[in-house]
């Protein structure tokens, strides 16, 4: 029963959340870094974490795609979200140790984007969470919001609106 215990806190990941508003170029004659848009879970443990679900939040209210995201905070006028890169599903996602797995994430176009700058001024009215767990089935739950370690659960209920980093229709 030691060597269990013993295994499982030496198998524990710690996923944190990750976002990013400057690009690793700097930007020519500007002297300073591009900007960009990234957000990302990061496993800095020895254990890999299963992702069961990821919430996202803008302004307070759950978004269950980007598309929500967008129509939330911007306009989504046609064509205006070239170079959004991301990645599909989001849920079961598995994250080796030392890993990270990019949920989105859109560099700053090299002509003026207001879906683009309207999406990197409101940042800050993202919030997410996500719940995860450990090979030995020990889950846990992480807020961007908050500073603390994250929070040991029994299992991972999903959310009401879970997120998933695609675009979609609107109310699908």
């Amino acid at each position: 029963m030691e060597n269990e215990s013993h295994l499982a806190s030496n198998s524990c990941p710690y996923v944190e959340l990750m976002r990013s508003n400057a690009s690793e170029t700097i930007a020519p004659g500007a002297g300073g870094r591009d900007r960009r848009i990234k957000y990302m879970l990061d496993n800095n443990r020895v254990g890999p974490a299963r992702v069961e679900w990821v919430e996202f939040n803008f302004k307070g209210k759950p978004v269950r795609n980007l598309s929500e995201l967008m129509q939330a905070c911007c306009s989504t006028e046609e064509g205006s979200l070239r170079g959004f890169q991301h990645r599909g599903g989001i849920a079961a996602a598995l994250i080796r140790p030392g890993a990270s797995v990019e949920m989105f994430h859109w560099d700053e176009p090299a002509t003026r984007n207001p879906n683009f700058d309207a999406l990197y001024r409101q940042m800050n009215d993202i919030s997410y969470s996500v719940c995860y767990c450990s090979v030995f089935d020990e889950c846990y739950v992480r807020h961007s919001n908050s500073n603390t370690k994250p929070e040991s659960v029994e299992q991972c209920t999903p959310p009401r609106v879970p997120f998933e980093p695609a675009f979609k229709k609107v109310g699908v």
